[in-house]
């Protein structure tokens, strides 16, 4: 049952990445003049770096779901079970971590934008140096 619920969790938190990725952009690209929060400004003022954030998280709860299910001991199982499970966990992440949020993000783009600043906020600043490294490596490799 446990690693049920971390791999609903790890789904949960690699769509809430989702939903701000497209409400963010979404936003951005529509003229709401002054009607949006100043955090929320200084994202789209951002917005590369903190699409950046967005993938970073995404992929960080998809390592853990692959960490999480490379270590469940799935040996008692027969070989078309183990298909059905890792067919069901895909779909799984597949509508609720992406399909989902993705939908919330782009019909409630508003509300959702300004929902998850604060969020996207502390995620930023909680993985800057790692930005830096990226953003680094990316430049490097492209120009």
């Amino acid at each position: 049952m446990q690693p049920l619920i971390a791999c609903l969790v790890l789904t949960g938190i690699h769509g809430l990445f989702v939903m701000a990725e497209y409400s963010i952009v979404k936003t951005s690209n529509s003229d709401r003049g002054s009607g949006i929060s100043r955090e929320l400004s200084q994202i789209h003022g951002n917005l590369e770096e903190y699409l950046l954030v967005s993938q970073i998280g995404k992929t960080g709860a998809l390592m853990g779901l692959g960490f999480l299910l490379a270590g469940t001991d799935m040996s008692l199982l027969m070989p078309g079970q183990f298909v059905l499970i890792i067919i069901a966990i895909g779909l799984i992440q597949l509508i609720l971590g992406q399909e989902v949020p993705k939908y919330w993000g782009v019909m409630h783009s508003d509300q959702c934008a300004e929902a998850i600043t604060s969020f996207m906020t502390f995620c930023y600043i909680l993985v800057w140096p790692m930005l830096s490294i990226i953003k680094y490596v990316r430049n490097s490799l492209t120009h």
